[in-house]
């Protein structure tokens, strides 16, 4: 599937948020693009974003990280969009990108 398709049905109710757990992944599964993940390519799964940009609903990343003790810290970040330019291969390339390099930024601030 490339950008131009239709990856949705008729959405019956507006999406106005979308949870993003993002996943960098070294398999192709489903469409997607490789992005850089710590100076490597990683295949990122652009689902999430072609169904943001069709919607415009905000995405917004989730990540868990594991505490002493077995604890789950849950992290939220903040609610962006992805681009809506003539060029939807390039939004979701961008929009990957960006997800990818959040992720980055978060496990470098609590890299254990």
């Amino acid at each position: 599937m490339n950008a131009t398709e239709d990856p949705l049905p008729p959405i019956k109710k507006p999406l106005r948020l979308i949870p993003l757990n993002s996943m960098a992944s070294n398999t192709q599964s489903g469409p997607g693009e490789f992005v850089e993940f710590f100076g490597r390519p990683a295949y990122t799964q652009s689902g999430p974003y072609q169904i943001a940009r069709k919607t415009g609903a905000a995405l917004i990343s989730l990540l868990s990280f594991r505490e002493a003790g077995g604890q789950l810290r849950i992290v939220f970040g903040e609610p962006w969009k992805v681009k809506q330019s003539g060029d939807p291969e390039r939004d979701l390339l961008e929009a990957g990108r960006k997800a990818t390099s959040d992720l980055e930024d978060k496990i470098r601030e609590s890299p254990a």
